[in-house]
């Protein structure tokens, strides 16, 4: 709810459960053909976004390696790396 308060502001009035359930709803009806990103993607740090970049190379060749790809990749994982499996992290 923090990343969309658009959405919090519509189901405010619902507490506890039902809040939950109206915003999963939300989800499935709407949320996904928004493609907004779930609760699930965890925020990947700087380190975490260059690390992604270097695991795949398809996004190297994409972003580049200009001081503001790790941004680029961040975004890409949230977007679609998250929903692809991709791995963000560090060996």
């Amino acid at each position: 709810m923090r990343r969309y308060p658009d959405v919090k502001k519509e189901y405010a009035h619902y507490r506890g459960v039902e809040f939950v359930k109206k915003v999963t709803e939300h989800w499935n009806t709407k949320g996904i053909k928004e493609n907004r990103s779930t609760h699930l993607a965890t925020r990947i740090t700087k380190l975490q976004a260059e690390c992604y970049l270097n695991r795949y190379p398809d996004l190297k060749k994409a972003f580049g390696t200009s001081s503001i790809s790790w941004i680029k990749a961040q975004h890409h994982y949230y977007k679609f790396g998250y929903k692809e499996k991709r791995n963000f992290k560090c060996t």
